[in-house]
């Protein structure tokens, strides 16, 4: 079954490891087999990879790509994997589910689960960052 690409003017995609800018026209044409897309919402750029999860989320994206180094990504991922289970011990299910998916060769749906992990990362480091409120005054 073949899958159908729309793109608007000046969308972008990354089609079997190449970076795909659309005209100033809307286009659309056909995938007539199977090949790793990511459409521009989808795509993180490395200047953007600015947390630990973002950059798994990076590495994963890479991996998605290049078939020939994913052995090497996946021990990479392995060890960012541990670092954020160590900073923050409640993403280990998160890690869990993109690891799984990982091993079943399921990269693009490990990049769906990474993006809730951002999503996760991102309320944490709100918290994190918020004033503390309350806090009795220091007696001197």
């Amino acid at each position: 079954m073949a899958l159908t690409i729309k793109l608007k003017p000046g969308e972008s995609l990354i089609l079997n490891g190449v970076f795909v800018e659309n005209g100033d026209n809307p286009t659309e044409f056909r995938l007539l087999n199977k090949a790793p897309l990511l459409r521009e919402k989808d795509i993180l750029r490395e200047a953007d990879a600015t947390t630990i999860c973002r950059k798994i989320y990076f590495l994963l994206q890479w991996m998605y790509f290049d078939e020939a180094n994913r052995l090497s990504g996946y021990q990479s991922f392995l060890k960012m994997s541990m670092e954020v289970i160590r900073a923050a011990p409640s993403t280990c299910d998160y890690l869990d589910r993109i690891q799984n998916l990982l091993l079943k060769d399921r990269y693009y749906q490990a990049l769906k689960e990474t993006k809730r992990l951002i999503k996760y990362e991102d309320e944490l480091l709100s918290h994190a960052s918020q004033p503390l409120q309350d806090l009795p005054e220091e007696q001197g």
